[in-house]
């Protein structure tokens, strides 16, 4: 293992070139026109990883330019096998004038690296890659190692979703790593034990079959945006909690235990906001904002269109009007479920003058695991020693979906853990990974594949 650790070390210059070089790769995977630079990142690090010594290596073409790459290095028959996850699409960058520099071409000041993916997935990805190729040619390899890195996580991931299920006994393994989570603070690192699920849909109201001028026919003709408002604001009630039928029927409470440990993490109320800049928090009666943000359901309303928005004034009288509108979903609660209510409850809602559509776009069922699974021990016991603080054991407020897929379609433990800071501006101008904490997740990585490796003999 020192001998791998040693290797990383020394050529960190060298690993930084090529990261760069990865992260200049605009591989967006939400903007169609980006696709071809999709399969650009994807057969960039397919070469990589034939580059470092894996002996199979295979770019999986998907119909929409959003190729998985899958890896693998067998070791030893008798040796236990660890699958990782991660993707190498990024988010769109807007609003561009925000970023101090170009999204795509990696900027150093100080000891942070500025630019999209650089966090958020690629540079966990290639910490990870940088820590295998570091094993394997130090002959320092405890396990089998499988990788699975997808191109389609920031836009839905239907590709690896459909894949997974058709591939077990490929994909079978020991355990999965997932590394796209990261501390709870500044030099608190941490393993993520839970994550909320995600019911992402659309709610669309129809008033006349075209925008119309509503000096002449406003006051008579039905306006969608009134009606959508008003559906809109029946959704929460004054204390913050949703009013679709059943909606916490199925929640499951944190243990004490639980609770415990997240009332000893840094932090407070006051502190996050502050952080975020708000005159005061929305918090659910007689609970912490950690629970709100852990282990309770939300429902959020993400944006609002149609008609007219633009500069100066327009009088239309729109035709129709669209709301974006997402729940995070905690054990047990089911999406499909939760859909169905709040499909009832807007259909019931609308007044008979107007036509409503409520469309599911995309789910992920939440996810827990205990803090007692042997390999969440092990990754643990890795983070403590590579990044010489104690790790805590977090949950996360938002989706992972592929982590509940491994869990119930492969039957695998999964880690998820990191080395992102809650700093790192993901999905936000200016993006930066801290340098590091990401040299460190190489050693992490290491002591990890070690540490399960000795777990399970």
């Amino acid at each position: 293992m020192q001998k791998a650790i040693a290797y990383a070390r020394e050529r960190r210059v060298t690993y930084l070139d090529q990261f760069r070089d990865w992260l200049r790769i605009p591989s967006i995977s939400a903007l169609p026109e980006h696709g071809a630079d999709c399969v650009r990142a994807a057969q960039w690090l397919a070469g990589h990883l034939r580059e470092i010594g894996l002996p199979r290596v295979e770019v999986i073409p998907s119909q929409r330019n959003h190729p998985l790459v899958y890896a693998e290095h067998a070791r030893d028959a008798n040796a236990p096998t660890v699958l990782f996850y991660g993707h190498y699409d990024v988010q769109p960058v807007d609003p561009l004038e925000l970023w101090t520099t170009p999204p795509f071409e990696p900027a150093q000041r100080g000891d942070r690296l500025y630019a999209r993916g650089a966090s958020d997935d690629k540079g966990q990805v290639f910490a990870a890659v940088k820590a295998i190729e570091a094993m394997i040619a130090t002959h320092e390899l405890p396990v089998n190692v499988k990788l699975l890195v997808e191109g389609q996580e920031e836009s839905g991931g239907e590709e690896i979703h459909a894949y997974v299920p058709r591939h077990r006994k490929k994909l079978a393994a020991d355990c999965a790593l997932v590394l796209d989570s990261g501390f709870f603070a500044a030099g608190v690192p941490a393993i993520t034990v839970g994550l909320r699920g995600i019911l992402y849909t659309e709610i669309e109201i129809q008033g006349p079959k075209s925008d119309l001028h509503s000096g002449v026919y406003g006051g008579a003709v039905p306006n969608p945006f009134h009606e959508m408002v008003r559906v809109l604001a029946l959704l929460h009630d004054k204390s913050n909690r949703v009013r679709l039928p059943g909606f916490y029927r199925a929640v499951r409470e944190p243990s004490e235990e639980e609770l415990r440990m997240w009332r000893a993490l840094p932090g407070s109320d006051a502190d996050l906001r502050a952080e975020v800049g708000a005159e005061g928090l929305t918090l659910e009666d007689g609970r912490t904002s950690l629970e709100c943000r852990w282990s309770r359901p939300t429902l959020e309303i993400h944006g609002v269109g149609g008609g007219f928005s633009g500069a100066g004034g327009k009088t239309v009288l729109p035709a129709k009007a669209l709301a974006k509108v997402s729940m995070r979903l905690v054990p047990d609660q089911k999406p499909e479920a939760i859909f169905k209510s709040l499909d009832r409850f807007v259909r019931r809602q609308v007044r008979p003058a107007y036509r409503v559509d409520v469309r599911k776009l995309s789910t992920g069922r939440p996810w827990v695991v205990s803090s007692e699974e042997p390999a969440v021990r092990a990754a643990a016991q890795a983070w403590t020693v590579a990044y010489g603080a104690e790790a805590k054991f977090i949950r996360v407020g938002g989706s992972v979906p592929i982590v509940d897929v491994f869990k119930n379609t492969l039957r695998l433990p999964v880690i998820v853990t990191g080395f992102g800071m809650p700093d790192d501006n993901l999905h936000a101008p200016n993006e930066k990974v801290e340098l590091p904490a990401m040299w460190d997740g190489v050693d992490a990585v290491i002591r990890f594949f070690h540490e399960f490796a000795r777990t399970r003999r």
